[in-house]
């Protein structure tokens, strides 16, 4: 029986389409009862000109642009408004004439009139200030504002009288031409008025060729996700971790990091680092970092994606501290014994291990009976039976053996270094018959101490990478047990560097090479693979501004908004659920079908 819930409507195959303002004409599906909303069932409030057409558009309730070349007297107009809160920080501009203007968006949810109206209102609060105030558009989670500033077109380079006489007429500025845009013109409107409708005042004058109200567009790179370094960390995009976060970011999985301590105050961690982390030298609450090893893997895994530095590759997964200098003492193996323990105690759901003897030819022969009981208690009794998630990195060694002690472990994942062509980093990542599968580990970018960031490169860049996929794993499927997680990262990792893969005895999980493993982690195939082993994929929180394609058994969606003229394509095989709020935004799709 397959089965498609939404809020009891029953829908087999759908498309839905918004292209107005006046209705919900286009909405080819039966839904009546307001599950799915689109910005296209309000009215137009505002219009602009384009190509000809007359075009209505419709502001966002409440939210207004406000500028002024005083960026005190724009913090004084929040704080003599009450209820005003801020959507965006202050941000400074310079137009033409290298006049340097401040500028703001934000909200006023005590105004309960339309914008127009709020607009007249405001402008009559602030006569004689220098404070501009304009309509936003767009949606509540991507704002197109518009501005003091906008765009005309002559007709003929002979019709600058006009714009000067339109100009003046109106008070208008002239602020001059646009380089290497032939007759067009940059105007700044009155402090009564705003570029939108200005614009449309001088464009039906009949006087000129076009205008351009200069909408406020939030042009940016093709990344995924906010964060300005991200580009730079090529490993996101070698584990296909965009894909993953559309489904996931690991929240409600814990990962703990046994290194030498992750900088709680860095910023990247604010909203994830554990209160619950521990120094397995001072047995207490950490008070020091014993160096920037700890702070690096901790980014990868778990930096939040706040819109500063960088992203980790499982952002909402709890990130806990277990720290301990590393570095060779009397008791260092009992007390990182004892952080297996603490972990076991502590409900870690996945445990890093960025640290091993560096190969240890020589003494291969040594065992530490106190540690190898930690590790194994942590692989079986973690989780309530179901055992931690135990990542090693596989070491420096530039070859074989791999380290110890995760070497004697099966049961543990091994993590090699691959390099940003898909290689095996061969200048360092050890390699033999005990590795698992490769993660980027070359040249990565992450977090350091006092909130700053920077590359390192080896095998204990690559383990948090595996780690954090074991997390997002978990967080769509906690019901599985460690063998499962790491039987999925194995089965799904991609077979990159032109290596030759063979079926190889006691490796089950598919062909595998001595210097590769299984191949490169994948994020993405990974959270498909754990969703599909008899979970629902929780499809929450999300929004969709680019094509999207989710595939699965048991899907449940809500909080999904779908915008910037997207397609979301979801593709079930026995249930799909989709529970309010769902917002299909004007121009974007939403397309459900039934596996075959």
């Amino acid at each position: 029986m397959k089965n498609f819930f939404l809020n009891s409507i029953i829908l087999i195959s759908c498309i839905l389409a918004f292209s107005s303002c006046n209705g919900y004409d286009e909405f080819i599906t039966s839904i009546t009862n307001s599950k799915l909303k689109t910005r296209a069932g309000t009215n137009c409030d505002y219009y602009y000109w384009y190509n000809g057409s007359k075009i209505g558009i419709s502001s966002i309730n409440n939210r207004f642009y406000i500028s002024s070349h005083d960026s005190l007297l724009l913090s004084m107009f929040s704080l003599s408004h009450s209820m005003v809160s801020t959507v965006s920080d202050i941000t400074s501009s310079v137009n033409l004439v290298n006049e340097k203007t401040y500028w703001k968006v934000i909200d006023i949810p005590s105004l309960t009139s339309s914008t127009v109206s709020s607009i007249s209102s405001l402008q009559d609060s602030v006569k004689g200030k220098d404070i501009n105030i304009a309509p936003v558009f767009g949606s509540s989670e991507e704002n197109i504002p518009t501005s003091e500033y906008f765009y005309v077109q002559l007709k003929d380079i002979q019709d600058y009288s006009k714009l000067e006489s339109v100009a003046k007429s109106n008070k208008g500025v002239i602020l001059g031409p646009i380089v290497y845009m032939p007759n067009w013109y940059i105007i700044k409107s009155p402090i009564t008025s705003n570029g939108l409708t200005m614009s449309n005042i001088f464009y039906e004058t009949g006087y000129f060729k076009d205008v351009d109200p200069g909408f406020m567009f939030n042009f940016s790179n093709n990344s995924c996700v906010s964060d300005p370094e991200a580009d730079n960390q090529w490993g996101l995009n070698a584990v296909n971790a965009c894909d993953a976060w559309n489904i996931t970011k690991g929240k409600g999985a814990v990962v703990a990091v046994l290194d030498q301590g992750i900088d709680s105050k860095h910023r990247e961690f604010e909203n994830n680092y554990s209160p619950l982390s521990y120094d397995l030298v001072t047995k207490a609450a950490p008070t020091a970092v014993y160096g920037q090893h700890g702070t690096h893997v901790g980014g990868i895994i778990g930096a939040n994606h706040n819109g500063w530095q960088i992203a980790g590759l499982a952002p909402e997964a709890t990130l806990m501290s277990l720290t301990h200098p590393l570095r060779l003492g009397t008791n260092a193996t009992a007390q990182i014994a004892s952080g297996f323990g603490y972990a076991v105690a502590h409900g870690v759901d996945v445990i890093n291990n960025s640290w091993g003897d560096q190969g240890g030819g020589a003494y291969q022969q040594l065992h530490s009976s106190i540690l190898e009981d930690g590790i194994r208690n942590a692989l079986t009794n973690g989780r309530n039976g179901k055992g931690i998630v135990v990542v090693f990195a596989s070491g420096n060694y530039t070859g074989s053996p791999i380290d110890y002690p995760g070497r004697i472990f099966p049961q543990a994942l091994i993590v090699g270094s691959s390099s940003s062509n898909s290689k095996r980093t061969s200048r360092f990542s050890s390699y033999g018959k005990e590795l698992d599968v490769v993660a980027p580990g070359d040249n990565i970018l992450s977090t350091l101490p006092n909130n700053q960031i920077g590359t390192m490169s080896g095998t204990s860049m690559a383990a948090p990478h595996a780690s954090a996929i074991a997390a997002l794993i978990l967080s769509i499927n906690p019901s599985l047990t460690n063998t499962e997680v790491t039987d999925i990262i194995e089965k799904t990792a991609s077979k990159g560097g032109g290596y030759t893969y063979t079926n190889t005895p006691d490796r089950p999980n598919g062909i595998w090479n001595e210097e590769m493993g299984y191949g490169i982690c994948n994020a993405y195939a990974a959270v498909l693979a754990a969703s599909a082993n008899e979970a629902t994929i929780q499809f929450v929180d999300k929004t969709i501004s680019a094509d999207f394609s989710l595939s699965g058994t048991r899907i449940y969606s809500r909080n999904i908004i779908v915008t910037n003229g997207a397609l979301l394509n979801l593709l079930f095989g026995d249930q799909l659920t989709i529970d309010k709020p769902f917002t299909i935004n004007k121009g974007a799709r939403l397309d459900i079908s039934i596996k075959k």
